[in-house]
């Protein structure tokens, strides 16, 4: 096997520290002895060796790898990186970039450099106000890694704080459309068939800071655009959080909306799901986490008919998961508009 898809799960198994120091320097000079030759295919080719084998040698196991930040060397920009290495924003870089040559193409190389990027990290996106810093990796499905409340230093989310997508989707491509300090826009190329690509089923996100509020406002709308598409008939959005939970003995969760209040504590929950009505109320979920902090989750009552609740065995974090209602899609181009959700942080320390 030729390509990076088949060997990443390798890396860090086969050579000590030393030699892999060693190994750099021998492609080094090799790059920079074809970038002399008068033919430009020993450059190109030569361009390919280091991300086919030092650069996925360098890289962990997929299971054990620990993203961390880091400063890009390069251009002082900042990624989530296995191990937070300074060397990794570069060899995750060109490693994605060998992808596209990878014995196949087409939809095979773009799948295979959706899982390696989504296990791998890249570059952060950052979004801020005086109250709330948020950041997020387009490259690992567009997630929230990180949501801190300014005033108290409190990480709100685990590392796959947010992400949504559609059901049976099984690899996305997210990029930047628009960054600005309160407010980002990003746009994901969906598929739901690994071996076939297509650039006509886009999910558009918004994430957004209202003035100094402790809120957050993320909305989307799934683009099903002119063009060929292999797509389910009917399609499912959820929204789906990840929160910390720092005092578990102390935490309590309260669900109202139209036909269901519910007060649970964590004693009383390892998985739980409650069928949600379709009306004009509101939605909320209220989670105490018991150091005074309250996240409350909020989403118009029409849109979501479902909602999970799902512990982990450590009681570390609770995963929240809305589950949209069914849209009828096909072959015709449409804009579905999806029910937007806000995260605000209640301070109620001093009361």
């Amino acid at each position: 096997c030729r390509g990076p898809a088949f060997v990443f799960n390798h890396g860090g198994l086969l050579f000590n520290a030393e030699n892999m120091a060693r190994m750099d320097e021998m492609i080094t000079a090799a790059e920079q002895a074809a970038s002399r030759e008068s033919d430009p295919g020993f450059a190109r080719r030569m361009a390919q060796v280091r991300p086919m084998t030092i650069d996925v040698l360098a890289l962990p196991d997929e299971k054990e790898v620990k993203l961390a930040t880091v400063e890009d060397p390069r251009d002082g920009s900042m990624w989530l990186v296995p191990g937070g290495q300074a060397d990794m924003p570069a060899r995750i870089e060109r490693v994605t970039h060998a992808f596209g040559g990878v014995s196949g193409g087409g939809g095979w190389s773009w799948f295979y450099r959706y899982l390696f990027t989504k296990v791998y990290g890249g570059p952060l996106v950052r979004l801020e106000n005086e109250q709330l810093v948020c950041e997020l990796v387009p490259s690992r499905n567009g997630q929230i890694t990180s949501l801190i409340h300014r005033p108290t230093g409190e990480q709100l989310v685990i590392i796959n704080g947010y992400d949504d997508a559609a059901e049976g989707n099984v690899a996305q491509q997210w990029a930047v459309s628009q960054s600005e300090k309160r407010h980002v826009e990003l746009d994901a190329e969906l598929q739901f068939h690994s071996w076939e690509r297509y650039d006509t089923m886009h999910l558009k996100r918004t994430l957004s800071l209202k003035d100094n509020a402790p809120r957050l406002t993320i909305q989307s709308v799934f683009r099903n655009l002119e063009g060929p598409k292999r797509i389910p008939p009917t399609l499912r959005f959820p929204s789906c959080w990840t929160l910390r939970i720092p005092q578990p003995q102390d935490t309590n969760i309260h669900i109202s909306c139209p036909g269901l209040t519910q007060d649970l504590s964590l004693d009383d929950l390892t998985t739980k799901s409650f069928d949600l009505e379709q009306s004009d109320g509101r939605l909320l979920f209220q989670l105490d986490r018991g150091d005074g902090l309250v996240l409350e989750l909020s989403a118009a009552g029409r849109g979501f008919d479902k909602l999970t609740l799902q512990m982990d065995e450590e009681k570390e974090f609770i995963k929240v998961r809305l589950v949209g209602v069914p849209h009828t899609v096909g072959q015709q181009p449409t804009d579905i508009e999806l029910p937007s959700v806000m995260l605000e942080v209640m301070d109620h320390r001093h009361n």
